[in-house]
């Protein structure tokens, strides 16, 4: 590939930078090829160096900034998209820390549910309890309604 055919450089700040000797490169690709451009030429290569780091933390940043926040913060967000906080007249971010908390809240319900039945599920293989042993509670691929009725060899 000639540098005739080389496509013209993107904004050369949303690229990572990479050094060479005291010139510092854009780098990127499009399509299978990639591409550098020259960004700048410094006099000693500590200067070149900060540069690259300075880049690099910058695009650090700016790729957390789009992650996804935290449970509370994306229920926050879906709410807001869809004005649920209107009808209460509640901010979106305060409803859904609520969510979170209810959610927080059930797990911790559930858990003392189960223990106070003496069921202890695991994802993909529900169990039950009979007379101090761990039972499957699927017989014949069918939920048995109830679970105190099944015995070894049945």
């Amino acid at each position: 590939m000639t540098e005739q055919d080389t496509p013209a450089a993107p904004d050369l700040t949303d690229h990572e930078w990479e050094l060479d000797g005291r010139n510092v490169y854009a780098k990127w690709t499009e399509g299978h090829y990639w591409h550098r451009a020259l960004v700048a030429q410094f006099s000693d290569t500590y200067l070149a160096n900060q540069a690259v780091v300075a880049q690099h933390l910058q695009l650090e940043e700016a790729r957390k900034a789009k992650r996804p926040g935290t449970l509370a913060q994306q229920i926050a967000e879906v709410l807001n998209r869809n004005s649920m906080e209107n009808a209460s007249n509640t901010p979106d971010f305060l409803l859904a820390e609520y969510m979170e908390r209810c959610l927080a809240a059930a797990e911790i319900l559930i858990n003392r549910r189960d223990g106070w039945y003496g069921v202890s599920l695991a994802p993909g293989r529900p169990v039950v309890v009979v007379d101090g042993r761990e039972v499957e509670y699927l017989v014949d691929a069918e939920i048995v309604e109830d679970p105190s009725a099944i015995r070894e060899g049945t």
